[in-house]
C-alpha cells in the first residue's frame, strides 16, 4: 500500500546549481576535483538517495549540503538562502533546520557526555527554552527512538551501537530541522540491527515530515527509504529520477551494473511505502 503522497510544486528545502567541487592541492598532489556539474534539489518531505561506489563523491555532497564544504563553482541554497552569500548570523539560523548522522555512531557521539548530555547539547548551543524545557525535550526524544529512560545518563561506551545510532538520530532530531542528512547510517551496524534503525528512520520521517538526504552504497536499503535517487560515479550524475523508474528500467550502463550485482530479490521488485506526484 503507497505511503502519503508528497505534493509537487513546493519550493525545494534543498537545491544543487551546477555545482563543482573541488580539493586544493597539498602534500605534492596537485587538485582534485570531487564533484562537476551537479544538480538536484529535495523538496519538503521528500528523501532522496544518493549512491554510487565509493569515492563517488557521495559524502562529499553530503558535506557541502551542511555548509561543511565550499564549492568551487555552482550554488547550494538551504531554505531559499545561497550559503554562499549569507551573512554568519543567517547561516547559523540555517544551521537549526539542518541536521547530520553519521555512518560512526561511536565517532559522533562526545565520549565524555552522557546520553542526555549528547542529545540537549544542540538545545543548548541555539537557547532553546530553559534547563526544564529542555530535559522534557531529551526525555521525549529518548521515547521517539524507543531508548528507556535509563539510558539518559550511559556513556557511550556504555551503549550497543544501535543504541548510539538512536543517540545520534534523537540528537539530530533535537532541533525538528527541515533537512536530515544520513550519511551511510546503517552501515557499521550488525544485519539485524540495521532493519530496526530503518523501521525507526521510517517512522520518524513519516511522523515528522523532515527531508532527507539519504547517503547509501546499498541499492536496496535506498530503494526503501528514498522516493527519488541521484546514481553518483566519480563525482557526476549518471541517471537521476523517481526510485520506481531508475531501478526497474535503469538508462545508465552503470547503473543497470550496480541494479544487477544487488542479491535477489532486486531492488525494483521491493514495496514502496511512498509515491511522489509529479
Amino acid at each position: 500500500m503507497p505511503g502519503p503522497v508528497l505534493e509537487a510544486g513546493t519550493d525545494p528545502v534543498l537545491s544543487f546549481e551546477g555545482v563543482e567541487v573541488t580539493y586544493p592541492a597539498r602534500l605534492g598532489v596537485g587538485p582534485f576535483t570531487a564533484a562537476r556539474d551537479i544538480s538536484f534539489e529535495v523538496r519538503p518531505g521528500e528523501v532522496l538517495g544518493l549512491v554510487g561506489e565509493s569515492g563517488s563523491g557521495k559524502t562529499t555532497l553530503g558535506r557541502v549540503a551542511a555548509g561543511l564544504i565550499p564549492v568551487a563553482q555552482g550554488r547550494v541554497v538551504l531554505s531559499g538562502t545561497d550559503l554562499a552569500e549569507a551573512s554568519r548570523s543567517r547561516v547559523r539560523e540555517l544551521r537549526r533546520d539542518l541536521a547530520f548522522v553519521h555512518q560512526d555512531p561511536a565517532a559522533s557521539l562526545d565520549p565524555r557526555f552522557t546520553v542526555a548530555d549528547s542529545i540537549r547539547e544542540p538545545l543548548d548551543v541555539h537557547g532553546v527554552g530553559d534547563r526544564r524545557a529542555r530535559n522534557a525535550r531529551v526525555r521525549e526524544l529518548l521515547e521517539a527512538v524507543r531508548l528507556t529512560p535509563d539510558l539518559a545518563e550511559r556513556l557511550p561506551h556504555q551503549l550497543s551501537g544501535g543504541q548510539r545510532q538512536r543517540v545520534a538520530l534523537a540528537r539530530a532530531l533535537a532541533l525538528a530541522p527541515k533537512l536530515l542528512i544520513a550519511d551511510e547510517p546503517t552501515s557499521a551496524l550488525d544485519v539485524s540491527v540495521q532493519a530496526e534503525v530503518l523501521d525507526l528512520f521510517e517512522r520518524l520521517q513519516e511522523e515528522l515530515g523532515f527531508a532527507s538526504i539519504f547517503i547509501s552504497h546499498d541499492l536496496a536499503v535506498v530503494h526503501r527509504i528514498a522516493q527519488r535517487v541521484v546514481v553518483l560515479r566519480a563525482g557526476e550524475i549518471v541517471e537521476t529520477g523517481p526510485v520506481e523508474r531508475v531501478f526497474a528500467d535503469p538508462r545508465a550502463d552503470y547503473t543497470r551494473d550496480l541494479v544487477a550485482a544487488v542479491p535477489e530479490p532486486k531492488p525494483a521488485a521491493r514495496p514502496r511505502r511512498k509515491r511522489l506526484v509529479s
